[in-house]
């Protein structure tokens, strides 16, 4: 029997969801891509694509497009927060090319959704907007979208396979799971989020040589941190603003921020970032969130699964949290290319699962720790992790020689005294070498 060729339908065309229809109509199956919103698009600025996403991108066909929108920093700085002394550099590119065979980069995110849009329309993918999903009946499988301006319509469509890709606040995931309750939690952080112009960076020396460095910089300090870093080709630098959490409500992701407010939560810390800060004409701001741990990904009939942020939504401290959609795309697709009969979706559902769950698990906990680490009051701690980041070996002095990821990779212990993941010895190639493919076939039975 040959493989079947099934009817899918993804609901949420963000970038997971964009990624696995890709995938998907890529083997040969018959994708529909349901997106409630009226158009397509993405909000917010800055993106990090670390190489194991990178690596992904390859796969869906989009890499060479994206290499020309993005920008290839050469490392990380982790400055101290009040005196922008650099404590510890992890050095990206050309390295993590080197050593992982995909680079680390930064990017506008809505570069990186419309060339994903592009890419899913190019091979074949039905994308549908101002389809809500109101209902799912998880034993045909099918989902019902209240469409339209006023939602006078409703339209059913019936699949193969359901797959929900509709974010952390996913509805999909409160209708199949009812009596889950509280899964959405909320970090001790809150988040600014804006960007300056050339123009602006350039007014001032010192940002002005920030903006053409190729690096990212992040300043840690009390209770947050801020991560920066060049998109567009220089044309735009992105800030990401991490603090005490304030009064922001869960699942608002663009409520204004005022200069003054973020001047004053960034009181005392390094005048170049002030100086910055201080030129910004808008912000946004929301409460970071994550996901605990769910018992399981798929519906009790097999026949709808989780993708991305509805199943394991992270902090954004490890910059994984798009990866880690990539991935899942990847793996499904993978695992649904074997089926030769519908009945046969259950079960590789489940080694989805099996293969994602201990994976995504792990970042989720690593990207917490990050957190913990990156916003230690000052004080022992605090000047343990800042010895420890300042006597770190760096890599441009170490030889690289290409990581060959193991076929099943062993889970690295959880270590939060860790204070820079990128340069860990056992972490880091955990991380960035993952080879999605060659995993998720080895588990199938499938030569590599």
């Amino acid at each position: 029997m040959t493989n079947a060729k099934l009817n899918i339908v993804v609901v949420g065309a963000g970038l997971g969801g964009l990624a696995a229809g890709i995938a998907f109509a890529m083997r040969g199956h018959s994708v529909t891509l349901l997106e409630a919103a009226p158009k397509l698009g993405e909000i917010g600025a800055g993106i990090q694509i670390p190489p194991n996403s990178t690596a992904v991108l390859k796969l869906l066909g989009v890499y060479e497009k994206l290499k020309d929108v993005v920008v290839w920093p050469s490392g990380i700085d982790m400055v101290r927060y009040d005196t922008g002394e650099i404590l510890g550099p992890a050095e990206l590119n050309p390295y993590v090319e080197i050593v992982y065979g995909s680079p680390y980069w930064v990017v506008h995110r809505a570069d990186y959704h419309k060339i994903l849009h592009a890419r899913a329309q190019e091979v074949g993918v039905k994308i549908l907007v101002d389809s809500r999903v109101i209902s799912v009946d998880e034993t045909v499988p099918s989902v019902t979208t209240c469409d339209g301006v006023y939602g006078a319509k409703a339209t059913t469509y019936t699949a193969d396979l359901v797959v929900a890709a509709d974010g952390i606040q996913s509805g999909i995931r409160r209708i199949l799971f009812p009596d889950l309750k509280g899964e959405v939690l909320e970090s001790e952080s809150s988040a600014y989020r804006a960007t300056l112009t050339a123009e602006q960076m350039s007014s001032d020396p010192t940002l002005k040589r920030l903006l053409e460095t190729p690096r990212a910089t992040s300043w840690i300090g009390p209770g947050g941190h801020i991560m920066a870093y060049p998109i567009r080709n220089g044309q735009l630098y992105n800030l990401v603003m991490l603090h005490p959490a304030g009064d922001e409500i869960s699942g608002e992701w663009n409520i204004p921020a005022t200069t003054e407010d973020m001047l004053e939560t960034y009181a005392g810390w390094d005048p170049k970032i002030l100086k910055a800060i201080s030129m910004i004409p808008s912000a946004m701001k929301w409460k970071v969130c994550y996901l605990k741990e769910l018992d399981t990904w798929q519906s009790n009939s097999g026949k709808v699964v989780l993708l991305g942020d509805s199943a394991h939504a992270t902090v954004p401290f490890l910059a994984q949290g798009a990866a880690m959609a990539m991935e899942d795309a990847i793996t499904l697709a993978e695992c649904i290319d074997v089926v030769k009969d519908p009945s046969q979706i259950s079960d590789m559902l489940k080694v989805y699962e099996e293969v994602r769950k201990p994976r995504t698990t792990r970042i989720v906990l690593g990207s917490r720790d990050m957190g913990y680490v990156n916003h230690l009051e000052d004080g022992p701690a605090q000047q343990k992790r800042d010895e420890a980041l300042r006597h770190a070996t760096t890599k441009s002095s170490v030889a690289p020689t290409r990581y060959v990821p193991p076929s099943s990779t062993e889970i690295p212990p959880y270590d939060r005294q860790q204070p820079n993941p990128w340069s860990d010895t056992v972490f880091e190639p955990w991380m960035f070498g993952y080879d999605v493919v060659k995993v998720v076939r080895t588990r199938l039975g499938i030569d590599v």
